[in-house]
């Protein structure tokens, strides 16, 4: 596989994998029963959680499934091009 090729898989790959980690997050967190002042905390290991953080999580969910959109349509570009240039090579 061409260098260009691999790259434009690798990205793509890694930019849905930290989508789908920001929206297994942005979900996670909406779950959560927060207190009137927009805190939860968890007794069990001491760590407080803000309601702000959904709103955050949810927007990097949304630019992160933008980004993979954009790769997967430069990833299609990629492998269109080298097959346009193996038909004019080929004279097809």
């Amino acid at each position: 596989m061409k260098p260009a090729k691999m790259l434009s898989l690798v990205t793509t790959l890694s930019m849905a994998a930290l989508t789908l980690g920001f929206a297994m997050l942005c979900y996670d967190r909406m779950q959560i029963s927060y207190g009137p002042s927009g805190q939860y905390f968890d007794a069990r290991s001491g760590v407080t959680f803000s309601d702000d953080a959904v709103l955050v999580y949810g927007l990097l969910a949304m630019v992160g499934c933008i980004a993979t959109i954009w790769s997967t349509c430069w990833m299609i570009r990629v492998r269109r091009r080298g097959v346009l240039r193996r038909r004019r090579k080929n004279g097809i």
